[in-house]
């Protein structure tokens, strides 16, 4: 009896199961991918919540400011204390984190393309809200008219990014 068909169907077979795992293994790679490209987003939703916090303290030190005569600084020091100095430090490295993630999540796969530009696009306004809680800018009403239009663009762009992830 000849083994050959009974080899070829084997090869084939194995074959077969090879190409289904491997399937498998790229459908839970994109699924991974999709967790952190999310989880990221989150994070950054987060980060960007701490510095719209940080830029309603600073209303209260320009408000304390005006009351007294001082500049900014000087309010920051007696308002704020040595938390700000603590808060910048933070803030830095939050932000140090959040690149290292951001880079792990560089070249998506093509089913996620959309969702990583998205991505991109919210860590930008993020970068901006970032430097606004590190060094808030003169006038009051414009920078917090900046940090508010800012961040509603952010949690708009994060509700984008949730239903392209297809949360």
């Amino acid at each position: 009896m000849d083994r050959r068909p009974n080899m070829i169907f084997y090869i084939l077979l194995l074959s077969v199961l090879f190409l289904n795992i491997s399937c498998q293994n790229k459908g839970k790679e994109e699924d991974l991918y999709a967790l952190k490209v999310e989880d990221l987003g989150d994070l950054i939703l987060v980060q960007s919540a701490a510095c719209l916090n940080q830029s309603k303290a600073y209303t209260a030190v320009w408000e304390y400011a005006k009351v007294t005569g001082e500049d900014f600084d000087s309010a920051a020091r007696h308002i704020l204390g040595p938390a700000r100095a603590e808060a910048k430090e933070r803030f830095i490295q939050n932000k140090m984190k959040i690149d290292d993630f951001l880079q792990k999540v560089e070249g998506p796969p093509e089913k996620y393309k959309s969702s990583y530009e998205k991505l991109l696009e919210i860590y930008g306004l993020y970068v901006k809200l970032h430097d606004l809680a590190l060094k808030p800018t003169a006038p009051q009403e414009e920078y917090e008219a900046s940090v508010y239009k800012l961040y509603d663009k952010l949690l708009k762009e994060a509700g984008e990014l949730h239903t392209l992830l297809g949360r």
